[in-house]
């Protein structure tokens, strides 16, 4: 807070991890709440060094623009974002400020819990992820950051992210669905999803 108070300008991103069966895959969340975009890496386990190589990844992808865009990361305490300097530096600068919250108050990042949402209607409580390729995910993320949203005053996350961080970073993580094809239901992934 002191941070922001100090930077008021500066972009907030918010990580955490959404299980499927205890001890199976889950899902490293990337979420940007200013315009409620999303992406999603399934991940063997909850272990900070998959989370390192992920976020590995989009830095790759964002390049010089990553410390605009990922200026504050905000997540919470669990073991798998226990590696800070790992996820702050970037070709040994540091690109990242990551903050955490409070223990036990995930209402402290609102926005990354409400579209988790999202993720739940199609992935619910309780279902096995370990069918599932990124590939899945990547379609799941597709029809999610394809919804519009009235917070977004009718526009979509995918909308916005191709103007505020550049289409062609999205392009790398995304395509659009046509709005009357959206689907929020597990019928989406068909036959893979396994109770």
């Amino acid at each position: 807070l002191a941070y922001k108070a100090n930077h008021p300008n500066a972009r907030v991103v918010q990580f955490d991890t959404v299980e499927g069966t205890k001890g199976g895959k889950c899902l490293f969340t990337i979420h940007f709440p200013s315009i409620s975009y999303m992406i999603a890496f399934l991940i063997d386990s909850q272990k900070a060094n998959i989370i390192v190589s992920k976020l590995q990844i989009i830095k790759n992808i964002w390049k010089e623009k990553f410390y605009t865009d990922f200026e504050i990361g905000l997540t919470d305490n669990g073991k798998e974002f226990q590696l800070p300097d790992e996820m702050e530096y970037y070709d040994d600068e540091h690109k990242m400020n990551l903050f955490y919250c409070d223990p036990g108050k995930s209402y402290q990042k609102p926005e990354i819990e409400n579209n988790h949402t999202f993720i739940r209607r199609i992935l619910p409580k309780r279902t096995s992820f370990d069918d599932l390729t990124q590939e899945d995910i990547d379609l799941i993320m597709n029809h999610i950051n394809s919804t519009p949203r009235e917070e977004l005053n009718g526009h979509t996350p995918y909308e916005l992210a191709c103007i505020m961080i550049g289409q062609d970073i999205i392009n790398q993580l995304s395509m659009p669905i046509e709005r009357n094809k959206v689907i929020l239901k597990p019928e989406l992934l068909k036959k893979k999803i396994k109770k």
